[in-house]
This record gives structure tokens, sequence and C-alpha cells, in this order.
């Protein structure tokens, strides 16, 4: 260093005991710097490997994702297409109800039993091809659905078609909501019921004409047990109609008729045939009546039939039968 004219040399030297001490040291700093330069390179290479592998799992998650998303949206469509297949070309009626009660779509089948054309049905709501007198239960559970307070109903009504008929109809409408309860359309199904409540009023009328009949009726099963009695057995023989039902008509027997007048009368029913004749029976009260009976076989279904066994009044003033002692004429009508 030179200073005012003036030159000095600086000298550093370490002592000999920092010297010994550094090179006995220095094996431990080399291998230190070693570790943490080899700890420092497996971190990074740590860190490389955790985030290729992070990235490659949600790579595949994603692809697992979009796939499923696919396989859902092919699920979709095969089930709309169903739906679509079993809408159009069902047997049964079926129409999409929008919440303004307005038709939104209908099949085939509804607008064959209807008689409305599909284009003139997606003009009317519900209401306009209803019969009036069931408009208001049909109203009724219509806004239940809409509310949200029931998620399908089922009813019988009444359309009216376009030739002025009147269809019955069995009516069923489940919801369908998006992913907040909101209502978006309801599926109705209509199964045609109008024979089977024509065959049920018939069956009524029938009924009501059996059990209110003049003449008594008493039907049997093939072994001989009572399975109905009208009105006027039960004013004739004494016999109430629960006295009666589960009984055989040997109830009613007077003892006047051989066993062989009753082979003879099964014999007949047994082949098919319609028997004929007169029977002395006995009443509740023990006392006879004179009977003119007509014992019809009914077939059924599988073969087998009730015995129909409609008697008729004996009058008396028409005519005079010889009959067993102790029998009166009378009716078991």
């Amino acid at each position: 260093i030179s200073v005012a004219g003036h030159t000095w040399t600086i000298g550093v030297h370490s002592l000999p005991e920092f010297d010994a001490q550094a090179d006995k040291e220095k094996p431990r700093t080399v291998a230190a710097i070693g570790i943490g330069a080899s700890l420092f390179f497996t971190l990074f290479v740590w860190m490389l490997v955790v985030g290729r592998t992070r990235a490659m799992q949600a790579s595949q998650t994603i692809k697992q994702e979009l796939a499923e998303r696919q396989q859902a949206e092919q699920a979709l469509r095969a089930s709309e297409e169903r739906f679509r297949s079993i809408f159009d070309y069902s047997k049964v009626g079926m129409n999409l109800l929008g919440p303004d009660y307005k038709y939104l779509k209908v099949n085939k089948a509804f607008s064959e039993m209807t008689g409305y054309s599909e284009r003139e049905l997606l003009t009317h709501d519900f209401k306009g091809i209803t019969h009036s007198d069931d408009i208001e239960l049909n109203s009724m559970w219509v806004n239940k659905l809409l509310a949200g307070e029931v998620n399908y109903f089922n009813i019988q009504k009444r359309y009216v078609c376009k030739n002025g008929g009147i269809l019955h109809g069995d009516l069923t409408v489940s919801a369908m909501r998006d992913e907040n309860g909101k209502f978006i359309y309801g599926i109705a199904i209509i199964q045609d019921i109008t024979e089977r409540v024509q065959t049920q009023q018939k069956l009524l009328m029938l009924s009501r004409a059996v059990e209110n009949s003049p003449a008594t009726v008493v039907i049997t099963d093939l072994n001989g047990i009572i399975k109905y009695v009208n009105k006027k057995f039960t004013a004739i023989t004494g016999y109430s109609f629960e006295e009666a039902i589960g009984q055989n008509p040997r109830i009613l027997k007077s003892g006047k008729q051989s066993v062989d007048f009753y082979v003879q009368l099964w014999k007949t029913l047994l082949a098919g045939n319609e028997w004929h004749g007169e029977m002395c029976n006995k009443k509740k009260m023990a006392n006879c009546i004179l009977s003119r009976f007509p014992f019809l076989p009914s077939w059924t279904s599988k073969g087998k039939f009730p015995i129909l066994s409609p008697s008729k009044r004996i009058s008396p003033t028409r005519r005079k039968p010889k009959r067993p002692s102790g029998c009166r004429p009378t009716s078991i009508l």
C-alpha cells in the first residue's frame, strides 16, 4: 500500500494451529456440503416426481370424468329413445301435460281414443275434452301435482270424444321435476276402460233385476252349495240371506220327493241340460210349499257351472195340481 510516497506490504498468514484445525475439519465440511447437495437434489427430484404424478392423476381423473359424462349422455340418449319409442307406439293413450294444463305432446293411441288429431289436441287443455262432471276432480289432483303435494295420482274419468261419445279412462299422471323440485311436465297414461265400465253397469242392472225379481232365485255351485239367494227367497222360505249362504238346498227338502227324483234332477243338470218340474219344499217354519222350478246350468270359462234355480208360483186359481199330501200351492219366488 503506498501512502505519501511510502510503501507498505501487508501479509496475512494463518496460524499453524488454524491450519491444522482446518485440515482436520476439511473432510467433514466436504461431506456436509455433499450431503446437503444430495438432499437438495433428492428433494428436487422428489418434487418433480410428485408433480408429475399429480399431473397424471389429474389427467386420469379428467379422462374418467369425460368418459363417465359420455356414458351418461349415451345412457340419457338411449333412455330418451326408449321413452320416445314407448310413447309413440304404446297401445295405451299417453300425453305430456304442461303446468298450464295444456297438452305438450300426445301419442297416436290417445289421438285414436278421443277421435282428435294430434294438432287438435295440442290446442286443448285437459278440461276441453273432459266430461263436465269430472273436471273438478281432475283439476283438484292436477293442482296437487303442481303444488308438489303428490308426485302422482290415479283416477277414473270420462273424456268427451270428438264425435260426442263418452270414453271412460283409467288415468295415471306422474310429475317430472327439475333438480329444485319445480314441476316441468306431467306424464299421463290413459287406459280405455269403456267396455269394462259398460259391462259393470249391465251386471249391476242385471243384479238389481235378479235381487228384486218376483221369482225366487237360488244360485249354487257344482257341489250344490248355495252361493246366492234373492229377496223373494228369504221372504217365502223364512231363511235370511246369511242363513241360506253356504247351505245345501236340502234345507228345503220336505221328504215328499223320492231319492230317484233328485238323482234324475242332478243327472240332467250335470249333463248340461235344463230341468223343469214341480217339487214340494219345506219352509223354515216346517210348513210345505209347492213350486215349479226350472233349474238352469250356467257354464263358466273353466267348464264348471253354478246352478241357477228360479222358481215360479203355482196359482191354485190357474191350476189345481195333484200334489203330495200336506203341501199347499204357493211360491218360492
